[in-house]
């Protein structure tokens, strides 16, 4: 591509995906800190995974109200400079000076919801065909003015250099996910799409 891709991965949970991701160029990953998720890492793992890894920053991730305290206490922990919020959740003042991702539905998107959000992350189950047919011109507008990411369903490696060119976005999520074995895993949809972006 002509322009650089941000990629975030989200849902870090073992150094087989950290030590991947950290090698192919990722610029940002992730680790879920709610206990009730299969993929929570609390802030002992982190800082264990973090270790053996260099080149991206890191970003905690939730998809439940959170306090400013554990906030706090996470970045102060693993150092982490960045926080991802779902939707659903209101964006508190934090006295931790983080930057944040939030998750946005296109069809939800209004300046309101953007507000103090430093990268809108574009998220829908749709289908590419209806993204492009119905929240193309809404997910243009917003990234003329902010540093968005897509996270979309991809059914092909092409759909996202198309998409990404379409909207404008800076930005692209993928998805950790579980080891085949310990310390194996298939990364060959991965690598076409490392290879693609960056």
């Amino acid at each position: 591509m002509e322009r650089e891709i941000k990629v975030k991965i989200n849902g870090v949970f073992n150094l087989t995906d950290a030590r991947y991701f950290a090698a192919a160029g990722a610029d940002y990953l992730g680790f879920c800190i709610d206990e009730n998720k299969p993929d929570f890492c609390n802030h002992i793992k982190i800082k264990e995974i973090i270790s053996w890894l260099e080149g991206p920053e890191y970003v905690l991730e939730t998809q439940n109200p959170v306090s400013d305290e554990k906030i706090f206490f996470y970045k102060e922990e693993t150092g982490i400079q960045h926080l991802h919020i779902s939707e659903n959740i209101p964006l508190i003042p934090l006295s931790a000076d983080v930057k944040t991702f939030k998750d946005i539905a296109p069809e939800n998107c209004t300046e309101m919801a953007l507000h103090s959000i430093d990268y809108p992350v574009f998220k829908s189950s749709k289908s590419i065909k209806d993204i492009l047919k119905y929240d193309l011109e809404r997910i243009q507008t917003v990234c003329q003015s902010k540093d968005c990411f897509l996270d979309f369903i991809w059914e092909n490696v092409e759909d996202i250099l198309e998409v990404l060119d379409k909207t404008g976005a800076k930005g692209l999520v993928l998805h950790g996910s579980e080891e085949i074995k310990t310390g194996y895993k298939d990364f060959e949809w991965m690598d076409e799409v490392m290879e693609m972006v960056k």
